[in-house]
């Protein structure tokens, strides 16, 4: 974890919805990949916005995932914040 402040901030955003150090393994159809320094999945539109939001305003990088197919996360992981776009979302 790079920014443990940022992380906190987050999470008090987001309650239950943000990790630190989260291994994207456990989110690529390969099982392979380092930790991404905060892992957020909204529980919806509303979450989702504010994660945004939020990160715009803090310059942090972002990027964003689905279910992990046709993803490959480097060993060293991701620096920043990895949004996945989940179950919350799901319009099916």
């Amino acid at each position: 974890m790079r920014d443990p402040a940022a992380f906190r901030e987050l999470s008090a955003l987001l309650p239950g919805q943000v990790k630190a150090d989260e291994p994207m393994a456990l989110h690529t159809t390969w099982r392979i990949g380092g930790p991404a320094d905060i892992f957020v999945e909204p529980a919806g539109l509303e979450e989702l916005a504010r994660a945004v939001t939020w990160v715009h305003r803090r310059g942090l990088p972002v990027y964003f995932i689905g279910n992990g197919s046709n993803l490959l996360v480097r060993d060293g992981g991701i620096r920043g914040v990895v949004v996945k776009i989940g179950r919350g979302l799901s319009w099916h």
